[in-house]
């Protein structure tokens, strides 16, 4: 049995996002995040919703929030991730 899986934008958006938060220190910002992944903080916003419901992305709220990884990637597969957003 062969299974196909297709990334979508939302999908491929949610891997690079946490590949990004991974990389980075601390907590970034929506604008942030969004400029380093050339997209709009609205599709960063909607995308990584599901990462925080998922718990693998914490959501800071206020001027000195943002969002940082809470999971270790390693943990993480990729069927994981496109199943949590699409």
């Amino acid at each position: 049995m062969t299974v196909r899986l297709e990334a979508t934008r939302r999908s491929d958006l949610a891997v690079r996002a946490l590949t990004a938060l991974g990389d980075l220190e601390g907590r970034v910002k929506a604008p942030e995040l969004a400029r380093l992944l050339s997209t709009t903080p609205a599709f960063i916003t909607q995308v990584v919703g599901h990462l925080v419901r998922a718990g693998w992305v914490r959501s800071d709220p206020g001027p000195s929030g943002g969002y940082s990884l809470s999971v270790d990637l390693g943990t993480l597969t990729v069927l994981q991730v496109v199943e949590a957003v699409d």
